[in-house]
């Protein structure tokens, strides 16, 4: 089980440049990448961005890359016929200006245009750069999100320990359900007719309400729920889809036994189920 709140940063320094790389996550129901690049290796996004929907599933992604280069990458450009030119054009001046003086190459390199410098972006050697680093990145990411996403665990499981209590205490009063039911009956049957009562008709409609109002099914799949709950929080990475679903299951089995039940125990077990599911509910709010 992962959270989607993590952090990761990972930097590459050597002798040409130096590149950091920093990621935030945050919770939200779908993936949303927000890439900021340096506007040098923007042409890389959509490697990133690739990169980060094979990683990431689920969550707001904040990324930030840093890049700054010592030993530039641009081609530097002689203009041969220029310098030519121009060094003609010095020696011209110095023999009209009457001048015994010698063209050195510092007069030439005051003249704008004879070089130049063009930048040249190659895409796989910035790729080749960042690709390690934004992998390490993404590695201690997951590393922190994994850590949370234990810390969370813990606490669901907790949670499901509490449902299994409340299931327990509801199990333990069914049988007194069932008695009340019979007590109602008979009691209301008396009320109505007398001493001239079916004891058929009687026992008949026990057991159409005992039918009507049996909770052991609903108890029955709300175990099994939890039972699924925590298989999955421990055996499956991407489970946050999964377990809201259950969650929407625990909460209608336990809805339909609030519906049917008239022992004051079992709705109150039912209250404190339904607390407990939001609780977990709000957990899930932060899992991938």
């Amino acid at each position: 089980m992962k959270s989607m709140t993590g952090f990761g940063y990972a930097e590459q320094v050597s002798e040409e440049l130096s590149i950091s790389v920093e990621m935030k996550t945050y919770n939200n129901r779908y993936l949303d990448l927000n890439i900021n690049l340096p506007v040098s290796i923007s042409p890389l996004e959509d490697r990133v961005r690739k990169f980060l929907t094979e990683k990431v599933s689920r969550g707001r992604v904040d990324l930030y890359v840093k890049l700054k280069e010592f030993a530039g990458s641009a081609e530097i450009i002689v203009d041969e016929e220029a310098v030519k030119k121009q060094h003609a054009a010095l020696v011209k001046i110095a023999n009209i200006a009457g001048l015994d003086e010698t063209i050195h190459l510092a007069h030439l390199l005051r003249v704008e245009g004879l070089v130049k410098s063009i930048s040249v972006f190659d895409p796989e050697r910035y790729w080749t750069i960042l690709h390690p680093v934004l992998h390490e990145c993404t590695e201690k990411l997951d590393l922190s999100r994994i850590a949370e996403g234990k810390t969370i665990e813990v606490d669901i499981v907790s949670l499901l320990d509490q449902i299994e209590e409340e299931g327990k205490t509801i199990a333990k009063h069914i049988p007194l359900y069932s008695e009340k039911i019979k007590t109602q009956v008979r009691d209301k049957f008396l009320e109505v007719l007398g001493n001239q009562v079916d004891e058929n008709r009687v026992l008949l409609e026990i057991a159409s309400l005992l039918i009507k109002y049996d909770i052991n099914e609903e108890l029955s799949r709300l175990s099994a729920h939890v039972a699924s709950f925590r298989k999955s929080i421990t055996g499956e990475a991407l489970v946050g889809r999964k377990l809201d679903f259950l969650c929407q299951e625990l909460n209608r089995e336990v809805n339909t036994m609030g519906s049917k039940s008239i022992i004051v125990e079992i709705n109150n077990a039912v209250v404190n189920c339904k607390e407990i599911i939001e609780r977990i509910r709000e957990q899930l709010r932060n899992v991938e």
